[in-house]
């Protein structure tokens, strides 16, 4: 299912069970730096069609994180636990090292911006890495969604 028809099926049915885009953009890293649970990731993002709606118009893509509650939460659920923030990040580091192209997605309101003016810098409060014969796929989640 394209993304056009996904995002008119989530609109329509009106449900916060709604997944984005859980598949990603392929993207690269440019730069990873982290400490603890805080990171800062900037990849450059392949164009897709239809464009991305968080990376679409960017070159350069920055996500400044940390492992935190999302928002709308009233606790933190085991699927999206520090340890599996933790995971995502050492697949960050080592795709960072070897340069290893994968996919960063995101669920629900994965994203949101530091500034309106900088559409291509946003924030993100949990990251989980999903691996499955496709490959490997970094997910960002910001805003409380269902489990998966």
């Amino acid at each position: 299912m394209n993304h056009r028809i996904g995002l008119f099926l989530c609109v329509f049915l009106a449900t916060a069970a709604c997944r984005a885009d859980e598949s990603g953009v392929p993207v690269t890293i440019a730069r990873f730096d982290h400490s603890g649970l805080d990171y800062t990731l900037v990849v450059h993002p392949a164009k897709t069609d239809p464009p991305d709606q968080y990376m679409g118009v960017c070159e350069r893509f920055e996500v400044r994180g940390t492992y935190g509650l999302l928002r709308g939460a009233s606790r933190t659920e085991a699927w999206l636990s520090r340890q599996v923030h933790r995971d995502a990040m050492a697949f960050l580091q080592q795709a960072f090292i070897s340069g290893q192209a994968f996919n960063l997605g995101w669920v629900g309101t994965g994203f949101v911006l530091t500034d309106p003016n900088t559409p291509c810098i946003v924030k993100s409060r949990a990251l989980r890495l999903l691996k499955d014969d496709s490959g490997a796929r970094v997910l960002s989640y910001h805003d409380a969604v269902p489990a998966p």
